[in-house]
């Protein structure tokens, strides 16, 4: 109900969605330095879309952070030529975040 609320003020749209990016104005931080934005992400999606997708809801929450993150950065999904290439460029950040916590890696820490 949050995700939709959000969706209707800030975005005009009257359906329920998974992620939301919100970029920051540098001016609203002053003289610190701005964070990018904030990522809403909706816990009801995430398990959601987890079954649908037969993985875990970690891995879908971190899905929906990396592309409400990618959003922050500009890209954009609107169109098919920018949506399949945030999509790849998706793949690769879950794919170093994977290698980041894999058994391997952490053993070595």
């Amino acid at each position: 109900a949050k995700m939709l609320a959000l969706n209707q003020q800030f975005l005009g749209r009257g359906h329920d969605t998974d992620v939301i990016a919100f970029n920051h104005e540098p001016s609203d931080f002053g003289e610190m330095e701005s964070p990018l934005g904030d990522v809403y992400v909706s816990a009801h999606m995430v398990v959601l879309q987890a079954k649908q997708e037969g993985h875990s809801a970690l891995k879908e929450a971190l899905t929906l952070v990396a592309h409400g993150a990618l959003h922050l950065l500009g890209h954009d999904d609107h169109a098919p030529g920018p949506k399949k290439r945030m999509f790849a460029l998706q793949d690769r950040v879950l794919a170093a975040l994977d290698a980041g916590t894999s058994k391997k890696n952490v053993a070595r820490k």
